[in-house]
């Protein structure tokens, strides 16, 4: 949890920096700017924005696990073996619905088409 708290301090430190740097640059263009500040100013922002994502995945990681009795270690990811067949039951019966519904959809297109009248040409 420290971790993840000193990645986003240092990535908002980093985006400060790196806005600052940005802001130096873009005051300094009439004058003949200096392209390092803004170079500088897009790694920064890259570097906070990296950190961020990081952090982010690390506290994601935290939250998705889950204590299980079984293990010693206080934290253990949970088997998604056990769910598997409900998983495949919940797809094939989402799978007919939707082959229904196609078909349904089908019908419907063609008794529209069958009952739109044809116009003679002449």
């Amino acid at each position: 949890m420290f971790k993840e708290i000193i990645q986003s301090l240092l990535g908002v430190i980093l985006a400060l920096g790196g806005i600052f740097l940005f802001y130096l640059f873009i005051t300094t263009l009439n004058n003949g700017a200096n392209f390092l500040y803004f170079g500088l100013a897009i790694f920064l922002i890259a570097a906070a924005i990296f950190l961020f994502i990081r952090a982010e995945k690390s506290d994601t990681l935290i939250l998705n696990r889950t204590v299980d009795e079984t293990k010693t270690d206080a934290f253990s990811f949970v088997s998604t073996q056990e769910s598997l067949p409900n998983k495949l039951e919940q797809n094939n019966a989402t799978l007919a619905d939707w082959n229904k519904t196609n078909a349904t959809r089908d019908k419907m297109k063609m008794i529209e088409i069958s009952s739109t009248p044809v116009k003679p040409e002449g």
